[in-house]
């Protein structure tokens, strides 16, 4: 449990500059460790029931503990990402970057700003003023893959935890996987009530 706390440390210093302003900055982090804690059991009990559903009988105690490991370092890895992705549309597009700022602030999974923001890029004719967003997209999606990867690997550990065959190992991810946007929904809608 030491680590998840210090890998939730690690990932609000790479989410500082997403903080709003306007927020007392306590009650924020109070709310994002209770949003994470949440989604983390969440998550464990349906990686616990998809499990069980092909028959794995290891206690919740060792799927927990096991979770929280592969959550924590997938969840700084994840941000890593994030950061170098702003970072990099800071540095090459300030413009752009405001607009992603804004739009994370605004817990909106999409912002017409940024839409009109591509469009008129795309209209412009010059390949040079999409690759700021070009960049930004890029490592984001290499952030949701080494997370994929990352997942992918640990899968091992609960194969291992269950003694289950390969099989069967598949069929729990396929659960897990038809039960993740269910957690997905009910996290977001947490986090958009209580910050």
């Amino acid at each position: 449990m030491s680590f998840l706390a210090i890998s939730f440390v690690l990932t609000l210093i790479l989410k500082a500059p997403l903080i709003p302003a306007d927020v007392n900055f306590w009650q924020y982090i109070a709310t994002i460790g209770l949003l994470a804690l949440i989604e983390m059991a969440l998550l464990a009990t349906a990686l616990r029931f998809a499990w069980k559903l092909v028959g794995g009988r290891a206690p919740f105690g060792r799927f927990l503990i096991t979770f929280c490991y592969y959550y924590a370092v997938g969840l700084i890895g994840l941000q890593a990402f994030t950061v170098l992705a702003y970072g990099f549309a800071k540095v090459w597009d300030p413009g752009l970057y405001a607009l992603l700022i804004e739009a994370y602030k605004d817990k909106g999974f999409s912002n017409p700003k940024v839409d009109a923001y591509v469009a008129k890029a795309a209209a412009s004719g010059d390949i040079r003023k999409l690759l700021p967003l070009a960049a930004v997209n890029l490592m984001i999606w290499l952030g949701v893959a080494a997370l994929l990867a990352w997942t992918i690997a640990g899968w091992g550990a609960y194969r291992e935890l269950t003694t289950l065959a390969k099989k069967r190992s598949v069929l729990a991810g396929i659960i897990f996987i038809c039960l993740y946007p269910i957690v997905f929904l009910l996290n977001y809608l947490l986090y958009s009530v209580l910050t």
